[in-house]
């Protein structure tokens, strides 16, 4: 390239023979083109390389996991096994002996409520308002009466309530 400068400088004529150019270049092309694909497949193996590493890290940290699940998991089916052996017809039967002093409070205390209910006239009571509220014609009558027999009833319950509360502290410790 330094000759043809030099001869142009001097005021020669230059000729240039077009396949000799066309040759050139296309060699030199050639070979950028290979130094580009080789540089390319460098840098494609070292992410393919970096990516692999990668992936079986992830994949040793996946499959450490699913061990310890399934460890895990072992021990749980242990615990189910040793406690199908350890519930019996014996250990159900001292279950439902423990439970029969809870029912027996439960049965008294049904009855008591059942007698106070009775004796304070709940049933009869809820039974006027009910054809009370059947009676009633405008819907503002109804609202007052339907108000009213539901504050009463909420009133009853929160009182057993509140009496269950008290007996049940009375007794915590027997």
């Amino acid at each position: 390239m330094a000759e043809v400068q030099a001869e142009v400088r001097k005021g020669h004529v230059v000729r240039l023979d077009e396949e000799k150019v066309a040759a050139r270049l296309s060699r030199n092309l050639d070979q950028s083109l290979r130094d580009l694909d080789s540089r390319m497949e460098t840098a494609l193996a070292a992410q393919e390389a970096r990516l692999e590493g990668i992936g079986q890290a992830r994949a040793a940290a996946v499959a450490a996991e699913l061990t310890e699940a399934a460890r895990r998991l072992e021990r749980a089916e242990d615990r189910v096994r040793s406690l199908q052996r350890a519930i019996t017809w014996q250990g159900v039967g001292r279950v439902a002996l423990a439970l029969v002093p809870f029912a027996v409070v439960g049965l008294v205390l049904a009855g008591t409520l059942g007698l106070l209910g009775t004796a304070f006239g709940v049933g009869p009571l809820l039974g006027w308002a009910w054809s009370s509220f059947e009676a009633a014609t405008a819907w503002w009558a109804k609202a007052l009466i339907a108000a009213g027999a539901l504050g009463g009833a909420s009133l009853a319950v929160w009182l057993v309530a509140r009496l269950g509360r008290k007996v049940s502290d009375a007794y915590r410790g027997w």
